[in-house]
């Protein structure tokens, strides 16, 4: 593997961090300060979004934040016009854009002349249940923005072979698994015994925005129908959505069972005190919230979709549902929360699956020797 250029300069552009985009950059920028140097690293994203990186980090890297008024097309003008004043005055090596809009913006042939430009989509756009029309049309753009891409990052092999599938064709294609920092898990405060013959609870865990891509509603259907009353959901995050779902719970008579516990920092606390992890999206990348579960030794009921079959493995790590099906969930839920033994068995091999092949070296290394790569052809 080559190593960094020292002398490389990089700029990375998100347009939205929360979740799983915000710990990605974190952990590449926090190497990449190592490899190339202070001053060598910048990030462009809208101000707002600049609370979900830790400011110790912020004070370290070159910011240029835009204010977004307004969605849409008024955010891609105040984006594009950062985006030229970085190119003209910091002339940037390798511009690496995350997600659909900013990768969009930032591979604009006008944008940056002389910078490669490299892409992580983080779950393909037309991967969203928009519709036929708005699908065709996103695809159509990925194809003509990649003429003008020199490397896509995917973040999952099965990201990358959606690209091959519709004929997206950038001047090269890379599967770098996402990945996180190994860190020792927080000791779990010691379980108390069961009261008078009663089982201990089970706590799960879900950490998602509430977005209509998560499918929250699902999981809290699937929870109603479980018979057993020995568990209790924690749910983190934020989004536009959260109150319908608190109306839900409240509706299905569940509110002192699931509890809302908003936007946290101290997530793996949260993961060390919890028995089994969910996600049960409508599509995703390779969600890192899911790697965070498994490094935690959480086994890990997932649906059944794009990358999240790469991190679990049915029947060992946890168990993969297909989308929408709330009757096996439900099931597969019913069966972690009756076995401490199965969750135990499930959750050791996620992690040894985890340091095997999840941790963030190996991603941040493999992106740093494609930087360089890129800039020596």
């Amino acid at each position: 593997m080559k190593t960094a250029s020292p002398s490389l300069k990089v700029l990375h552009v998100a347009e939205v961090m929360q979740g799983g985009i915000a710990t990605y950059l974190e952990q590449l920028m926090t190497h990449q300060l190592e490899v190339y140097g202070a001053g060598a690293v910048h990030l462009c994203c809208p101000e707002t979004e600049l609370q979900y990186l830790p400011s110790e980090l912020l004070g370290k890297i070159s910011v240029h934040a835009f204010e977004k008024k307004r969605r849409g097309v008024f955010a891609v003008f105040a984006m594009v016009k950062v985006l030229i004043r970085i190119s003209r005055r910091d002339q940037p090596d390798v511009v690496h854009a995350h997600s659909s809009v900013a990768g969009g913006v930032a591979r604009l042939p006008y944008v940056f002349s002389n910078a490669k430009r490299v892409y992580t989509p983080h779950s393909w756009a037309f991967s969203m249940p928009v519709g036929p029309i708005k699908v065709w049309m996103l695809i159509a753009c990925e194809r003509l923005l990649a003429l003008n891409t020199d490397a896509i990052v995917a973040v999952s092999s099965s990201e990358a072979k959606l690209a091959e599938k519709h004929g997206i064709r950038p001047r090269s294609l890379h599967v770098i698994r996402s990945g996180i920092c190994d860190v020792t898990p927080p000791k779990c405060a010691p379980k108390l015994e069961p009261v008078s013959g009663e089982p201990l609870l089970v706590r799960l865990i879900m950490v998602a925005r509430f977005a209509a891509q998560k499918r929250h509603q699902d999981l809290i259907d699937a929870l109603s129908r479980v018979e057993a009353s020995n568990w209790k959901l924690s749910l983190v995050g934020d989004g536009e959505l959260k109150s319908a779902i608190e109306a839900q719970v409240e509706a299905l008579g569940l509110s002192e069972k699931i509890e809302f516990l908003g936007f946290r920092s101290d997530v793996p606390d949260l993961l060390a005190r919890a028995d089994v992890f969910v996600l049960i999206s409508a599509y995703e990348g390779l969600p890192l919230s899911i790697l965070e579960a498994m490094r935690s030794s959480l086994p890990v009921v997932a649906s059944d979709v794009d990358g999240n079959g790469e991190a679990v493995l049915d029947g060992q790590t946890g168990y993969l549902i297909a989308p929408k099906d709330i009757a096996a969930l439900s099931a597969k839920l019913a069966k972690l929360i009756g076995s401490e033994e199965l969750r135990e068995a499930l959750g050791s091999a996620g992690r040894r699956r985890f340091l095997a092949e999840f941790t963030a070296e190996h991603m941040n290394n493999d992106i740093c020797a494609l930087y360089s790569q890129l800039k020596a052809s």
